[in-house]
């Protein structure tokens, strides 16, 4: 037995240098991450890196009294975050996390009348994101809103909630504060963990991403524009439909001066994350095992690199580890009520997922819906509990009005529940599309290959998963990547599984893996972030799972790779992001504690002459425009602004400019005040040039004015535009004073 042993860990070792060596070879000798590393300022950030991890490491490892450890620890925290300007939006948004979770608490022992006296965090996670959420929709549902009404909303529940909090709790919300025996493993996995975060946190300011400039970072224009999330903004492409859980929940800290106030934001669910890869590691294999959870989690680029984007995914994922930790949870008691209470619980979690990102209704739905089903085999009798549940219904029911108040906004504008290539369902239901828009239905690319093809690729795609995205259906997978680390984990969860009793969670593996898998086969174009529950789940089947070395061979061995393979995870990570690898946000050390996007938003609009357009569009917020520029550079206005891309590419409907009339019908119901032409895009002949000239040539646009190439005219239709002789004179400065590709 002693023998299979050793030889599985050296298999395991030999696997680890295989994907080491493969990663760096096909990755930084052959690929791109070795032309990324020189440029930028990447070779500062990556010793800035190093420096971290060995202050951490000498922190909570070396030191030894605890008042040191925690000054040190801080020290170095307060430093990273204050050189690199997200101090004060770290603290801010953290501030509101921490509102969120005393507002949840309340609402889970007012809603759910807990026995223990600790609730479980992911009922307090859960009941805070559902009651704010209803208190958006029940304000907006009257036609109030907007960004400095949300935050004083916010401010008026967190006086009530955290003196409740503290007269109920007497002193941590979470539960009593228990002794902890720290072992240098865990400063270890700690310093890890922090450096990881940090490493995000110092690229945030710079590191803005696509999706994020689309819409994440443009709530206070394109979601609530004063008047509440229910108000028709004109907004045509899916990105704006789907369910703004997360945009509803980071309200508050919409509309700053400062893009990190809402970056941050996500760092904390970060955390969240880290957080819950140690609580379900826990459950199963102790406190060791729960940092080790943890640390992997936290050196996985895939989870790591969503944290400093505006999207949904790191808060998706927090819900569905959420809702693991309550069948857990269900599992190892034995109180009927509080399993009621427990099960109520899971199915809010499942059930806020759903307002956050388009995919939840497939991989929330299947592992809840699995979770219960492995509790009814087991003999739980899972349908009598709600008979033991009365008087906590609301714990299901808050985040079920939840989930209608935000699904509502997207049925009132679209006439589907929720948006994304799942609109295929809802009208085998009976919904139907409501004009303008247009959707797409789910992606088979597998399938069109035939059964050896679509086999062949999806064994091609697997492996690059797993040892080295790259081709062109792959590259876009480093930014958010699970790393060999994915295929380490399920190969320890393989091969030493039966050493920890974890089936549930041997069994959610199994099936999120089938259900990844089958994306990966689907999908034209795989995005990293798709499997981050496949992540996640892998690194804490893998951590409960692997023994230590037996012999002093092989603990030298696993010692040794372990250096390589975090040197390689944290490399790896600080060479892509979301946004691409970008360095370091410069080190400053007089600042306001922020970086004022806004501002250079503004000074970027000097040097590219076209100051005086910003000023113009940007002076009223409820400005509606279309954008004739480089997208997402274009959007870049402080109103409401929508490209001719989100208009006629990907997500939108190029029906609408097929011809003139039907772009005209549609700014009419859009509602659209301007158009904006950015100088040296629109190029002569292309069908954006025409459509832009027909308007000008047909009296339109009127008030046109220019600016260095560029122009912005004020729509004008229903005979409220020029007569042919202004239209005409209006025409011949528009080709004297547009600036063309």
């Amino acid at each position: 037995m002693k023998d299979r042993s050793n030889q599985k860990m050296l298999f395991l070792c030999v696997l680890t240098a295989v994907i080491l060596a493969v990663g760096l070879d096909r990755l930084f000798i052959r690929g791109q991450l070795g032309e990324v590393i020189s440029g930028n300022n990447n070779p500062e950030a990556l010793a800035e890196i190093v420096l971290m991890l060995l202050w951490f490491f000498f922190s909570l490892c070396v030191v030894k009294k605890t008042e040191m450890r925690v000054f040190l620890t801080f020290l170095g925290i307060l430093a990273v975050t204050w050189l690199h300007q997200t101090l004060t939006p770290l603290l801010v948004s953290g501030g509101y996390a921490l509102f969120l979770l005393m507002l949840g608490n309340l609402g889970a022992r007012l809603a759910g009348g807990w026995k223990r006296k600790e609730i479980p965090f992911f009922a307090v996670l859960t009941m805070g994101a559902g009651l704010w959420m209803i208190v958006v929709c029940c304000v907006s549902a009257f036609g109030l809103g907007g960004t400095d009404l949300w935050r004083k909303i916010a401010l008026a529940l967190a006086v009530p909630a955290g003196l409740w909090n503290l007269k109920k709790e007497k002193g941590p919300f979470l539960g009593k504060i228990r002794e902890y025996k720290w072992e240098k493993k865990d400063g270890l996995f700690l310093a890890l963990i922090l450096t990881c975060l940090l490493l995000q946190t110092g690229r945030m300011n710079i590191a803005l991403d696509y999706d994020s400039l689309h819409y994440g970072l443009r709530s206070p224009y394109i979601l609530d524009n004063g008047r509440g999330i229910y108000e028709n903004l004109g907004s045509i492409n899916v990105v704006y439909t789907y369910a703004k859980g997360l945009e509803v929940l980071a309200f508050p800290l919409s509309g700053l001066p400062g893009y990190g106030f809402v970056l941050s934001f996500n760092i904390w669910l970060a955390m969240g994350v880290c957080y819950m890869g140690y609580r379900l590691a826990k459950l199963y294999g102790g406190p060791g095992r729960g940092w080790f959870a943890a640390a992997l989690t936290a050196l996985t680029p895939g989870i790591l690199n969503m944290a400093i984007t505006a999207k949904s995914d790191i808060i998706t994922l927090l819900f569905q580890m959420a809702a693991i930790e309550g069948l857990v949870w269900i599992e190892k008691s034995e109180d009927r009520e509080e399993q009621a209470r427990l099960l109520l619980t899971v199915i809010g979690a499942c059930l806020i997922s759903y307002t956050l990102k388009p995919t939840a209704l497939v991989f929330s739905t299947a592992v809840v819906g699995f979770g219960l089903l492995y509790l009814l085999a087991g003999g739980r009798n899972i349908f009598k509990w709600f008979t033991k549940g009365a008087g906590a219904y609301r714990l299901v029911i808050i985040p079920a009005m939840a989930l209608a108040g935000i699904w509502a906004r997207t049925y009132l504008l679209t006439g589907m529940p929720s948006t994304s290539v799942f609109t295929s369902i809802w009208e085998l239901l009976g919904f139907q599309v409501r004009w303008p828009f247009a959707f797409n239905s789910i992606p088979n690319e597998g399938i069109t290959l035939g059964f050896w093809g679509g086999l062949s690729h999806l064994g091609d795609r697997l492996l690059k998963m797993f040892f080295a995205p790259t081709g062109e259906d792959m590259d876009h997978v480093i930014i958010a990547w699970g790393t060999g680390l994915l295929l380490l984990s399920l190969t320890a969860a393989v091969l030493y599984g039966k050493r920890v009793k974890a089936r549930l969670y041997h069994l959610l593996l199994l099936l999120i893996s089938g259900l990844s898998i089958v994306s990966v086969y689907l999908l034209w174009q795989v995005d990293g972030n798709y499997f981050m529950l496949w992540y996640s789940m892998a690194a804490v089947c893998g951590a409960i799972a692997v023994p230590e070395g037996k012999t002093a061979f092989l603990k030298a061995w696993t010692k040794g790779l372990a250096v390589l393979v975090t040197a390689f995870q944290l490399t790896v990570m600080a060479l892509t992001s979301w946004a691409g690898g970008v360095g370091f946000t410069p080190v400053s050390f007089a600042h306001k504690g922020y970086y004022n996007h806004r501002e250079e938003s503004l000074l970027n609009a000097r040097e590219e002459g076209r100051e005086e357009i910003w000023k113009f569009l940007s002076a009223d917020p409820s400005n509606r425009v279309v954008a004739f520029g480089e997208h997402p550079g274009c959007l870049d206005f402080a109103c409401n602004v929508q490209s001719y891309f989100d208009i006629t590419g990907s997500g939108g409907n190029v029906v609408l400019v097929k011809t003139l009339e039907n772009f005209k019908d549609y700014l009419r119901y859009a509602g659209t005040d301007y158009i904006y032409g950015e100088a040296g895009h629109l190029e002569e002949g292309s069908r954006e040039w025409d459509v832009l000239r027909y308007l000008v040539e047909e009296g339109s646009l009127t008030d046109i004015r220019y600016e260095n190439g560029n122009m912005v005219g004020k729509v004008s239709l229903d005979g409220s535009g020029y007569d042919a002789g202004e239209a005409e004179e209006a025409a011949k400065e528009f080709y004297r004073m547009i600036i063309l590709k």
